[in-house]
């Protein structure tokens, strides 16, 4: 549940606003800030934690608010554009917002009722690749239809009574799942190929090669996965990878790794452990016993919020994993993909989180506590979740990117 107030002159500049993102059963996060005439003063307030931030230059922000006014109002002519520096409270940071309006064109609304209505293009640079679709009645100034094309979004105007209306219950898992049913065991195989077609150009930065993840591209929409099963190296590893930067050690708006109650839940589960590959495996079997309230229900956490509550999904296993590995100053950061789940006959968006032991990153998961990853594991990004927003940004596009449109078959299990 989101609810955003904002107070700004009518020229659109920012006063003050508050942002509010309540998820149960983690406390909410509020985004508030105000203008002292030169710059925007910014908290971030989540978990009792508090980040604040200047933005100089509030003269030349607009308001959220102001760019939603400027498309309904029709300012824009077709084919011309226009571009707005504005702060997003969500992702707690300064955005370019680029407006494109199109011809009007045939849309199909709620109740497949069709109509002729203006258009407008949205991109937020907050979130790349992302456009929004927005379809709306000149004449009323009202928007009737919203689409994300990249996530398979869309939202409707409809009545009231239709709002309220009791619908089935949308199974998100089900519907974001990607089949491959196979006799063979991932989980004991030492290195599977997979073949990854996806309906759509597979972007350069997505399903990046590692240590335990190799790639080769076919075409634009077609990719060979080689995963091997992961293992610490002794002794070292052979690595291109460079050492990471500040970030992986540093406390973040969703990585508290410097709140006393981290500190102290990773001193105990380490206790006994010297070497760094000890310390990784016993934070891993500690998340695994520590989160003992399993649901989807909690959107994301942060993880103090996972610490105190022990419940959550995948997202509340890592982020709590990457906080305990850097109190024990660990390099860490998440990673996002998908993995099979042999029940289910397919694979299912997950996140784990990663290690830097012995010169490469070690991927670990919380959820399952298996010393490291097996073959099930396909990965197509990562992040050190080093932003400060109410939400996450782009970490988790290239999951949603995915939904609906990729294939996976499987092309070789080697024992």
């Amino acid at each position: 549940n989101l609810h955003i107030h904002s107070v700004d002159t009518p020229d659109g500049q920012i006063l003050k606003f508050t942002s509010t993102l309540s998820n149960p059963p983690s406390s909410e996060v509020v985004v508030s800030g105000r203008s002292d005439g030169t710059s925007l003063l910014v908290e971030v307030l989540a978990a009792g934690q508090s980040i604040r931030k200047t933005i100089p230059g509030v003269d030349r922000l607009k308001s959220q608010a102001y760019v939603d006014h400027y498309i309904l109002e029709g300012k824009l002519v077709v084919d011309a554009t226009a571009e707005f520096e504005v702060f997003d409270p969500q992702l707690a940071k300064v955005v370019t917002i680029k407006l494109t309006r199109q011809p009007p064109q045939k849309t199909t609304l709620w109740n497949d009722e069709e109509r002729v209505l203006d258009q407008i293009l949205l991109t937020n640079s907050g979130i790349p690749g992302a456009v929004t679709r927005i379809a709306y009645d000149s004449k009323t100034g009202q928007s009737l239809k919203t689409s994300v094309d990249l996530i398979g979004m869309q939202t409707f105007a409809v009545s009231k009574e239709e709002a309220l209306r009791e619908f089935d219950l949308y199974d998100q898992l089900v519907d974001t799942m990607i089949p491959l049913k196979t006799q063979a065991s991932l989980t004991d195989a030492a290195e599977v190929a997979y073949r990854v077609v996806v309906d759509g150009e597979i972007e350069a930065t997505m399903f990046p090669a590692g240590p335990f993840q190799k790639v080769e591209r076919k075409s634009d929409s077609d990719l060979l996965v080689t995963v091997r099963r992961a293992l610490i190296p002794e002794g070292g590893a052979d690595s291109s990878s460079p050492e990471p930067g500040a970030e992986f050690l540093s406390p973040s708006r969703f990585i508290e790794c410097d709140d006393h109650l981290i500190v102290e839940l990773a001193a105990k589960a380490t206790e006994g452990a010297d070497e760094a590959e000890q310390k990784v495996f016993a934070l891993e079997r500690f998340v695994r016993s520590h989160v003992n309230n399993r649901n989807l229900q909690t959107a994301m956490a942060t993880a103090l919020e996972v610490a105190k509550t022990r419940a959550g999904d995948c997202t509340e296993h890592a982020v709590l994993l990457a906080a305990l590995l850097r109190a024990e100053k660990i390099p860490s950061r998440v990673a996002m993909g998908v993995v099979h789940v042999p029940s289910q006959g397919a694979f299912i968006g997950h996140m784990w989180t990663e290690a830097w032991v012995n010169g490469q990153w070690m991927p670990l998961d919380g959820t399952r506590a298996r010393r490291g990853t097996t073959c099930e594991y396909i990965k197509l990004s990562d992040s050190a979740l080093a932003g400060d927003g109410a939400v996450p940004g782009a970490e988790f596009l290239p999951l949603a990117y995915l939904f609906g449109r990729t294939k996976i078959e499987l092309v070789k299990a080697t024992p």
